[in-house]
């Protein structure tokens, strides 16, 4: 089973498909979970996963998008084998009880995605000092700041930038709140600490959907259609 998509886009990795590409071959049985394809217009990234959903067994979608999308590219290529379902990213709700039984603290709490796979440095630079303008807004309103990078590989040094420039912007400014960068989480800590902070600013869609089910005063960083399609799906 291949867990998540990354083929499925224009931008993006090639996932497993070396190794999926090799069981196409060897005739080994393979289905796709959780996988969300977007609207992707590249030629050879199509005929990828157009040979890819014809060829395997079973396919769930994360999103009616992609589900649609995916049956276009299996039209007339379908031999009857291969099973497209659908599984919305709705199924976190299971969560909601309990993770809206933690107490809030007054802490505004920022976790920002790297871009560069989407703009140039620049550009995400100019996004990042919006951010931080906007931030200055209604700092007032919070004990605490604290930036939290959701992938930890990859989202940690935009994160550490974004702690030093409010900290800047704080010099000439009284009353502010403590900022706070935090490295690392152990990921069952990280969730609790998303689920108790009273507003959560988020460009990952799963640190999104967390803030959302824990009842946080949410604002999601739009990047993709993947989260477009999750914020209209909840009529948030």
């Amino acid at each position: 089973l291949w867990v998540g998509g990354t083929c499925f886009a224009d931008i993006g990795g090639d996932g497993l498909y070396s190794y999926f590409r090799y069981n196409i071959r060897e005739r080994v049985p393979f289905g796709y979970l959780g996988v969300g394809i977007d609207y992707f217009e590249n030629s050879e990234k199509r005929a990828r996963a157009e040979k890819l959903l014809t060829s395997g067994n079973l396919a769930v979608f994360r999103d009616k998008i992609s589900l649609k999308e995916a049956k276009k590219l299996a039209c007339g290529q379908e031999k009857g084998n291969t099973g497209l379902f659908l599984a919305e990213d709705i199924v976190y709700r299971t969560l909601d009880r309990e993770m809206r039984s933690i107490p809030k603290k007054n802490r505004l709490l920022i976790s920002w995605r790297y871009q560069s796979q989407y703009m140039d440095a620049g550009e995400e630079a100019k996004r990042m000092g919006i951010l931080i303008d906007a931030i200055m807004e209604i700092a007032h309103a919070y004990r605490e700041i604290v930036f939290l990078p959701i992938d930890e590989c990859m989202d940690a040094g935009v994160n550490i930038v974004l702690a030093k420039n409010l900290k800047r912007r704080y010099y000439t400014e009284s009353g502010m709140p403590q900022i706070f960068f935090v490295r690392h989480m152990d990921a069952r800590e990280k969730v609790h600490f998303i689920a108790e902070s009273e507003a959560y600013i988020c460009g990952r869609l799963h640190g999104v959907m967390i803030g959302e089910l824990a009842g946080c005063n949410m604002a999601a960083l739009d990047y993709s259609l993947k989260m477009k399609i999750f914020v209209n799906s909840i009529n948030r």
